[in-house]
């Protein structure tokens, strides 16, 4: 009867200090803690901000430690608080989202910054992808791509949506091609750059068998030839080719 009662007390003691105990993993070691994305968000539209900040606390990796309501404020509180994510509102009064972003790699270079946007144009996304920003969001697309774009961005990755991909391969296939053009231009001969130079002055193909003394067909196919060797695809291409390197002069 001693021993059952003895028993029991044991086991109610063990019981009470299991519920008052600090809880550790299996080695013995602390309880893993989970890394959190410290946000600040920029944008001069208070709705806008209030919308960010109820999306991002929503989340349990991920907190808005942070708001700003103009560049330079948001310059300002990066610098204070050394958030890993800044989300920057492209207009902004103050500096811009380009140069608050700038400023921000250049200040604190662990610090991703993700550009958020009402505008798309071919030439934003250039400016905003050359200023450090890792990522391009348009603000209709926020529901869709925002949450992951931050956890991209928390890993130092970039973050393409499908039409900012699209932008940037295009833009590469033209690079290529105009490396290739430049490569190009030593193997061009006398007659060959005098043709790029009656193209891109605005000759037709008859003007051009008329003023080499050839026919028509011929014409054609020095032409043909002229445009597989340059990798042109239009004749824009070879008129930009042509001022860029000289041939004429506008």
């Amino acid at each position: 009867m001693i021993g059952q009662w003895l028993f029991f007390c044991c086991l109610w003691r063990l019981v009470i200090a299991s519920l008052f105990s600090n809880p550790t993993s299996s080695s013995g070691g602390e309880r893993p803690t989970t890394n959190t994305v410290r946000i600040l968000v920029a944008d001069d539209h208070d709705v806008v901000c209030a919308g960010l900040e109820r999306m991002i606390a929503a989340q349990s990796d991920m907190e808005v430690c942070g708001m700003a309501g103009s560049g330079t404020e948001a310059l300002e509180k990066a610098n204070h608080l050394k958030p890993d994510l800044v989300i920057l509102d492209i207009n902004m009064s103050g500096l811009d989202g380009l140069e608050t972003t700038r400023e921000i790699r250049k200040a604190l270079p662990e610090s991703e910054v993700l550009l958020f946007t009402g505008m798309e144009t071919d030439e934003l996304m250039r400016q905003a992808f050359a200023s450090g920003a890792k990522s391009f969001i348009l603000k209709s697309d926020a529901r869709t791509h925002l949450l992951d774009a931050i956890r991209a961005l928390a890993q130092h990755k970039p973050y393409f949506t499908n039409k900012v991909s699209e932008v940037i391969f295009a833009r590469l296939l033209r690079r290529g091609r105009e490396q290739g053009a430049e490569n190009a231009t030593g193997r061009l001969s006398a007659q060959e750059t005098d043709l790029v130079r009656r193209l891109a002055l605005g000759d037709s193909n008859r003007e051009i068998a008329e003023k080499l003394g050839v026919n028509l067909r011929t014409a054609e196919g020095h032409r043909a030839a002229l445009m597989r060797k340059m990798s042109f695809d239009s004749l824009a291409d070879l008129v930009r080719y042509a001022v860029r390197n000289g041939i004429i002069n506008l």
